[in-house]
Order: C-alpha cells, then sequence, then structure tokens
C-alpha cells in the first residue's frame, strides 16, 4: 500500500488553500477517522447564512470531459439561491435556480424566462455514481496543518478497488476548522494503472457571506411538462 501511495498523483485540498505542515501524519483505524469528523457534516450545513460552492469534473484518457460548477447562496436550510455553470463537448451553459422550500423550486436556463414553482430539481448532469463495491485496501490518517493563522486538520480516507484486471483509487480529503466545521473537501478518483484521473470534485464551505434577499422571480411562466 506504501508503494502505491508514493505514486499516486495527490491533488491535496490543504495544498491547494496554501496550508503549511507542522505536524507529522498520522495512522487512523477507521474508528478513530470517523470519530475524527464527528458530526461535521450536520453542523456545517446547518450554519447560515452560508455560501456553498461545488465543481467536478470529468477526464477521458487525460482530457477534460463534463465539469459542472455550483455556487449556492444558502440563506436558510430551505431557502437557497444557485447559479450552476456546465461546460459538455466545449459548450457552456448556464442554469439558475431559486428555492423558496423544499416544493417550491424556480429554474431559468437562459437568465430571462423562469419556470415554476415546481418540486423538482432543475435539469443539469450528475456527477459519476460513487463506488458501491468493498475496497482490497484502505487507508485513514490525518495531518494537522496552518491555514490563514489557525491550526486545522486534514484527515484523509485512500481507496483501493479491483475489478478483474483492472485497479482504481478514490481520494477523499476534508480539511476541518478547530470548531468542528468544514472547509473543504476534495474528492479524486482514477486508475492505478497506468496512473489517471478520470473525477474530481471540490467543495468548499464560507461563513457570514453577504447576498441579498432569496425571493421568487419576477412573472415565472408555469411548467408545461415539457
Amino acid at each position: 500500500m506504501r508503494r502505491i501511495l508514493t505514486k499516486i498523483p495527490v491533488v491535496l485540498a490543504v495544498l491547494a488553500l496554501s496550508a503549511s505542515t507542522f505536524g507529522q501524519t498520522r495512522i487512523l483505524d477507521l474508528g478513530e477517522y470517523l470519530d475524527g469528523l464527528g458530526d461535521s457534516n450536520r453542523r456545517t450545513n446547518l450554519r447560515f447564512p452560508s455560501v456553498f460552492k461545488e465543481t467536478w469534473e470529468t477526464f477521458e484518457k487525460g482530457k477534460p470531459g463534463t465539469s459542472v460548477t455550483k455556487v449556492i447562496e444558502r440563506e436558510s436550510q430551505q431557502k437557497q439561491r444557485s447559479t450552476i455553470t456546465i461546460v459538455e463537448r466545449g459548450r457552456r451553459s448556464v442554469v439558475q435556480k431559486i428555492q423558496l422550500s423544499f416544493d417550491n423550486i424556480f429554474c431559468s436556463y437562459d437568465g430571462k424566462t423562469w419556470i415554476g414553482p415546481w418540486m423538482y430539481d432543475c435539469r443539469q448532469p450528475d456527477p459519476p455514481a460513487a463506488l458501491s463495491q468493498l475496497p482490497t485496501s484502505t487507508e485513514f490518517s490525518v495531518d494537522k496543518k496552518m491555514l490563514d493563522g489557525k491550526e486545522v486538520n486534514a484527515f484523509r480516507k485512500f481507496l483501493v478497488f479491483k475489478e478483474q484486471s483492472r485497479e482504481f483509487y478514490t481520494e477523499e480529503i476534508r480539511v476541518i476548522e478547530p470548531d468542528g466545521l468544514w472547509i473543504s473537501i476534495t474528492e479524486t478518483r482514477g486508475d492505478l494503472a497506468p496512473i489517471s484521473v478520470t473525477f474530481k470534485r471540490v467543495q468548499s464551505w464560507g461563513p457570514d457571506p453577504k447576498f441579498g434577499p432569496i425571493i421568487a422571480p419576477p412573472n415565472p411562466r408555469p411548467w408545461s411538462g415539457d
């Protein structure tokens, strides 16, 4: 496993954030890893107002495939405004979404005309599904980093899978503030032989943002079902 890890082109979220290491990497077992994450998922997603950003992209033989970037202004758990930028086959499109409740959603695909309200999400590509099979090997670890003058923890999960003669991996790095809230999550998937990246996703959370009130769009057109 160590031999494999040294070959992986790791794309660390903490490096992208220019964090510096001041402690040794500590290997964890699964229980210690889960204890370290604690209830950070629930607490982070209940922090309002906040801005959530997610970018995911696929790669085919090293070349970019589909990419989707979401910027979500979160006033409450139900009240959110999203801008979704999609690039497929070199073509760029933008989807705008306003959600006033779980079943009160408006969508715009041209930046002018709004459709809704309805109870369905706006049309957009879905990221590739995560692997559901059991890994052949796992490794969990944590690093202490300095980010913007404060100590953060970077929890890393590295899984290796095998399917017939193919070996592939998933790496996930969660950077967590001292108070247990998430700063970012970076997920990378790819093949081990030869080494490649087939999917990458970066999620980040920003507290105390400044954005206008989230209200229904003007003159929405009722959904016609087409």
